[in-house]
């Protein structure tokens, strides 16, 4: 029986294939014609591989197990990217270390497996410490080939001189005429660091040398000087400007090289202080310390143009974050001493602050504010926009002007909501109270949830408990990329619902105060008390924004999941929009009609925010389907939700109910047992119960 129906599957496996063949169904690719990983290279054709376009080169060993479990995430990412690489002039290459020894050690690996970028000057910089899955590993080349500084530095000469110790005990002590940069090194090989590539006591001054040729150049044009130092030959002087760590002479170690900007009549010096390595960042904090520094004065039509722009999907898939001006207005009193300290002591503060930018009105300020008002107006009807009435130019003049003398007033890019820190006379302290307002305040307006950044803001302790309204976008589509059709739908629906928040806010001081007193101040047709403009500034600034909001890359799936936003029944598209309550806890991606929201029908989603930020509208957000964010249940098990919601608490509170409701039927059949026994025992002969009749 057995044989027979072995011969029969045979026999249909043969027909199969021969009714495929005679359909034209085309067979399976034989194994020998699919495409191969390239095989490893070697000191024969390495350097001749490296002199043409980008390269990312993984070391690795045979006998090394973190290899091994690599190498199939490696293998995918080749086999699914590298014809996209090849278009975007990047390739994987790989060394096997075993049988290319000598060659590793030229490019002193010293773990595996090492994953480095090439360029035609030679190695570029390390894979940073990121997660190595195909996602992260495409999102680096993809980033790494649009970044134009890596094909920069093939022949590039570094504009920085070798400081010795006299030199910079005068820089010290005297201090500068010029803006001056200096890099400071934990290795002794620093007279030429343009020639060297390997360095003593230093695992990241070989990347480091190619960012510092990229920024001494760049500095140059900017007419800061630049100087480089070496900590490992004059430790004295490092440790004298707190740079101990880099004066130890022992290990390899995680001693990356520092970064320090001296200014002139500023007292020390500014270090570089964040966590990423980056060139663009370095060339961040030189430039915009330095332009802080200087304060320079800026146009209302070039502040008009800043509050109207509309990022394009380019901008954002390099990581758009929006420019925040900090517009000074020092009181007349104020002396050019005071005035230059106040704006020196935010500098140190200001670097940890993404894109924040100090700039000045050249005379009066209401003729400026005016001015900005008027170009924004003209702007608008120049586009033929529906705009205007995301703009009360009432609440504009009121947020910027009601507070008497500001001493700041704050502008994001993409946002026409300025926000205005006032000038007390009697404050000590104003630099720390500026400090704080600005780190509460200047938050980008548009913010990327892609990143690691957007958990903290949803669920953090800090978060600042108002809806989040995120647009979907998918940067790995070239097409998408090019067009703007989606962000400016996103920008439509902002609009419309800040015009809705500004009616809000404006009508409700009016109500509070009265609409004679709002206009004679909105006009400046009343000396209004000090007290007065600060409750109204309060609350101006408690009722900043009603909603925040942010994009979410859709290619990027983990970034989803990261934030929990991925459990609803469909799958996202690009130009759809979801919302998050202010507590984190939920999420809304359908409308208040059931359908799912999306920037091509602006007014639904509008209507879908005002139903969670205006409940008394006529509709609440128990109108609107939500999902929780998080949830690890399907669409079946979704009823799940409501315990989850509550977490441990939920789940015990559930765990005590079943656990009752089986003991349940055990509980009432020894209840009626019991009673029964009662009723035939509880008794005393004849007479009955005991009791019953009266002596």
């Amino acid at each position: 029986m057995w044989v027979t129906l072995r011969v029969c599957i045979y026999v249909s496996l043969f027909a199969g294939r021969v009714f495929s063949a005679s359909v034209g169904t085309p067979a399976t690719e034989p194994a020998g014609e699919q495409e191969k990983m390239p095989e490893p290279l070697t000191s024969v054709d390495f350097s001749s591989t490296m002199s043409t376009g980008l390269h990312m080169v993984e070391f690795y060993s045979p006998l090394c197990h973190h290899c091994k479990l690599f190498a199939p995430t490696w293998e995918k990412t080749w086999k699914e990217f590298h014809k996209k690489g090849a278009r975007m002039g990047i390739s994987m290459a790989q060394v096997e270390c075993l049988q290319s020894g000598d060659l590793c050690k030229q490019e002193n690996v010293v773990s595996y497996p090492s994953i480095r970028l090439y360029g035609p000057a030679g190695y570029i910089k390390d894979y940073p410490h990121m997660e190595r899955d195909q996602e992260s590993l495409v999102q680096f080349m993809m980033a790494e080939a649009r970044n134009k500084n890596n094909m920069e530095l093939m022949g590039l000469e570094s504009k920085s001189e070798p400081l010795n110790k006299k030199r910079f005990n005068q820089l010290l002590e005297a201090g500068v005429e010029s803006p001056t940069l200096i890099s400071f090194w934990p290795a002794p090989e620093v007279a030429d660091i343009t020639k060297v590539t390997q360095f003593r006591n230093c695992r990241y001054c070989a990347a480091f040398r190619n960012t510092w040729k990229l920024l001494s150049n760049r500095a140059d044009t900017e007419g800061i000087s630049t100087f480089h130092f070496s900590c490992y030959l004059n430790g004295d002087l490092c440790r004298k400007v707190g740079l101990e760590r880099l004066t130890k002479r022992s290990g390899d170690g995680e001693k990356i090289p520092a970064l320090a900007l001296l200014l002139p009549n500023v007292d020390s010096l500014i270090f570089y202080e964040r966590d990423s390595y980056a060139f663009e960042d370095f060339l961040d904090f030189v430039l915009r310390s330095y332009s802080n520094y200087l304060a320079p004065h800026i146009s209302p039509e070039e502040v008009a143009k800043m509050l109207l722009t509309v990022p394009k999907v380019s901008d954002i898939s390099e990581g758009f974050a929006g420019k925040t001006i900090l517009l000074y207005n020092p009181a007349p009193t104020t002396n050019a001493e005071k005035d230059g300290k106040l704006l020196h002591s935010l500098l140190r503060e200001l670097d940890g602050i993404p894109n924040v930018y100090i700039y000045k009105f050249e005379g009066r300020l209401k003729k400026n504010i005016d001015r900005m008002l008027d170009r924004i107006y003209t702007t608008l009807l120049e586009r033929a926009s529906q705009e205007l009435v995301g703009l009360n130019k009432e609440l504009f003049h009121l947020r910027t002007l009601s507070v008497g003398d500001p001493l700041f007033i704050m502008f994001k890019e993409c946002s026409r909501t300025p926000i205005a820190l006032q000038n007390q006379v009697d404050q000590e302290d104003i630099s720390s109270r500026a400090i704080q307002w600005i780190k509460e305040n200047s938050y980008p307006y548009l913010r990327d949830f892609t990143r690691t950044s957007g958990k903290p803001l949803l669920k953090g302790k800090d978060s600042p408990r108002k809806p989040v309204v995120i647009q979907v976008l998918d940067t790995s589509n070239e097409q998408e990329v090019k067009s703007s059709k989606n962000i400016k739908g996103f920008f439509d629906v902002i609009s419309k619902f800040e015009g809705t928040w500004d009616e809000y806010v404006y009508k409700g001081l009016s109500r509070l105060y009265g609409d004679k007193a709002i206009l004679k101040i909105v006009n400046g047709n009343d000396k209004t008390e000090t007290a007065f403009l600060s409750e109204i500034n309060e609350k101006l600034t408690e009722n900043y924004n009603g909603v925040l909001y942010g994009y979410i890359d859709k290619s990027s799936k983990k970034a989803l999941k990261r934030l929990g936003l991925n459990v609803h029944d469909y799958e996202l598209e690009n130009g759809d929009v979801l919302i998050v309550d202010e507590k984190g806890k939920f999420y809304y991606a359908k409308g208040l009609d059931g359908s799912r929201m999306t920037v091509h029908s602006p007014e639904h989603v509008v209507d879908a925010i005002r139903a969670l930020v205006f409940p008394e509208s006529g509709k609440s957000r128990n109108d609107l389907r939500r999902f929780l964010v998080g949830s690890p249940f399907g669409p079946r098990w979704r009823f799940f939700e409501h315990i989850h919601q509550y977490g441990f608490l939920g789940w015990f509170l559930l765990i005590v109910a079943v656990f009752f409701a089986l003991r349940l039927p055990r509980i009432y059949k020894k209840y009626v047992q019991r009673k029964k026994y009662a009723a035939r025992h509880d008794t005393m002969g004849i007479l009955g119960k005991e009791g019953a009749f009266p002596e």
